[in-house]
């Protein structure tokens, strides 16, 4: 087995060797990107004809993906191969031409005159965002695709379980009479479950998907793990019909409830995606977290799992220092580029520090405006403290009333969310296919997503009600207005300009920035409430569209 290898896109990938036996060797010489095409050379040094048996290609979005669609025992093609020569076989992957990231999985199996047999997989996960890609390459000995029948194995020799175990696990995959494993089976004599197990795995393994499925189903009534985890994989893919969805996420619930660590990867897998289940970046991200953390022994999936956290992180939390370095830190371990998030993390700590640095000065103007009134109380005019704090505030570019501070990509770490129990809006836009863009959108941790009003105008008027869990102190409140899909479809929307806060006893007017990204209000005195309203007073018009969106509103406090 290859080693997980990376490398950088804007090389070219000669010459790496993928098999090497004593009769042959196949090196993947180069990958074209230009025409998607993988090279591969088969260098035969045998005085015999070689027969390469071209397998399937499937493409998912992680190498998960791309195994839940492949064929391992499909032959496309044939090829012989000149002894004491090199033979060119060109493998097309279109997808590779349209520059999209995705794993790649590639099936192909030797055999020669001697009746050797081998099979190969090529896995390639390729990142254009990150100019990278990931190769490894899985063998089986005594194996072809699927015209060769596999070696009798002798039971006989041994009654050891462990034996006959291994022996089981080699028959499941690489045998093509099911007849073979049977007896094998009887010969374990490991119980209903056991062979059940085998026998779906036969199954998957040879395509036969009905009787797969129906033997991961009979598996899932008596509770078993392998058949939960097996129909959650299948389930949670973006190609399922919702209700396969909402099973696949039922079973990945039922699996991390018996302690399987799998059902807990698929389960928070499923939320960040909304496979199944509402989308929800904050659980899939505690969820996922969850799984990494109790992983010791690592593996694909925890992989999988660190690479969906950092691009979280950098796409939902630009702002945030502490989900960055995390991203930052995952990223060093998958060997990926990590330019993007350093620059991200000196962007914020530079505004971090110029903030700091002005209330720093700022307090110092006040204290020393206090300090001074107070030595000369008898020969200047007394300076009164709320002057003092006003003239502080001005220097702040704070509003007028002296009640916050408006302040760009704020740092919230280190400040509690304050969960919203309700939530309600005036209006509420239905679209042309029926989907609302209701107000839970303004909530759901997804800067993406977003509440559209629904009333004739440009918005102006439109209201939003929060309810707390009881009394709560609010200290911040982040914002993302308009649509916050791309800069573009911001520009496009309607976006709140002026804005009235309501709550128990106070009243905040604000006007927020025209900014795309993340401006929060920040109180100099925490507000004790119940209960929020936000009141739309006016609009930043959109080029496109005149409905007034929304994308999220977070409170922080206590």
């Amino acid at each position: 087995m290859l080693k997980k290898t990376e490398f950088e896109l804007s090389k070219n990938i000669n010459d790496l060797v993928i098999a090497d036996r004593d009769s042959y060797k196949v090196v993947l010489s180069t990958i074209d990107f230009e025409s998607g095409t993988l090279k591969i050379l088969v260098q035969n040094d045998s005085d015999k004809v070689m027969v390469f048996s071209k397998g399937a290609v499937s493409v998912g979005d992680n190498v998960i993906l791309a195994k839940n669609n492949h064929d391992s025992t499909k032959i496309e093609e044939e090829i012989d191969c000149t002894p004491k020569a090199n033979t060119e076989i060109d493998v097309v992957v279109s997808q590779l031409s349209e520059r999209i990231n995705a794993a790649i999985i590639f099936s192909f199996s030797i055999k020669t005159q001697a009746k050797e047999y081998y099979r190969y997989e090529l896995k390639a996960a390729i990142d254009f965002d990150f100019d990278n890609i990931d190769l490894e390459v899985d063998d089986i000995l005594g194996a072809d695709l699927s015209s060769v029948s596999v070696p009798r194995v002798d039971f006989s020799d041994s009654g050891d379980s462990t034996f006959l175990d291994q022996n089981i696990n080699q028959l499941v995959r690489t045998a093509n009479d099911k007849t073979i494993l049977k007896n094998a089976l009887d010969r374990r004599n490991g119980g209903e479950e056991y062979n059940l197990e085998k026998m779906g795995l036969f199954y998957k393994y040879h395509n036969d998907y009905p009787n797969y499925v129906y033997s991961m189903q009979q598996l899932v009534n008596k509770n078993n793990r392998l058949g939960l985890a097996e129909l959650a994989e299948l389930y949670l893919a973006p190609n399922k019909e919702e209700r396969d969805k909402k099973d696949g996420y039922n079973y990945a619930c039922k699996l991390e409830k018996l302690g399987d660590a799998v059902g807990t990867f698929w389960k928070g897998y499923a939320q960040l995606n909304g496979l199944g289940v509402k989308k929800s970046i904050t659980d899939g991200i505690s969820t996922l977290q969850k799984f990494i953390d109790n992983s010791h022994e690592g593996g694909e999936k925890v992989l999988v799992s660190k690479l969906l956290l950092s691009n979280v992180y950098v796409d939902y939390y630009p702002f945030d220092i502490k989900r960055l370095e995390t991203a930052r830190t995952y990223r060093e371990e998958l060997n990926r580029d990590i330019k993007d998030i350093s620059v991200l993390i000196d962007e914020v700590k530079k505004k971090n520090r110029a903030r700091k640095q002005k209330v720093f000065f700022t307090l110092a103007l006040l204290v020393l405006l206090f300090t001074v009134g107070k030595y000369f109380n008898n020969s200047l005019p007394a300076i009164d403290l709320h002057d003092a704090n006003q003239a502080a505030h001005d220097n702040l570019n704070i509003d007028s009333t002296g009640e916050y501070e408006l302040v760009e990509d704020f740092d919230t770490s280190g400040l509690e969310t304050i969960p919203v129990k309700n939530i309600s809006a005036s209006s509420e836009l239905i679209g042309t296919s029926g989907k609302a863009y209701s107000a839970d959108y303004i909530i759901d941790n997804d800067i993406q997503t977003s509440w559209q009003e629904g009333e004739d105008g440009d918005g102006s008027g439109s209201t939003i009600d929060f309810d707390f869990d009881g009394k709560k102190k609010v200290g911040v409140i982040e914002l993302y207005i308009g649509k916050q899909v791309s800069k573009e479809d911001y520009e496009k929307n309607n976006r709140p300009k002026k804005i009235t806060f309501q709550f128990d006893k106070d009243k905040v007017e604000v006007e927020l920035s025209d900014y795309y990204g993340s401006q929060s209000i920040v109180f100099s005195e925490q507000i004790t409430t119940r209960k929020a309203k936000v009141i739309i007073d006016e609009v930043y018009q959109g080029t496109k569209y005149n409905d007034t969106n929304i994308g999220e509103i977070r409170f922080w406090g206590e």
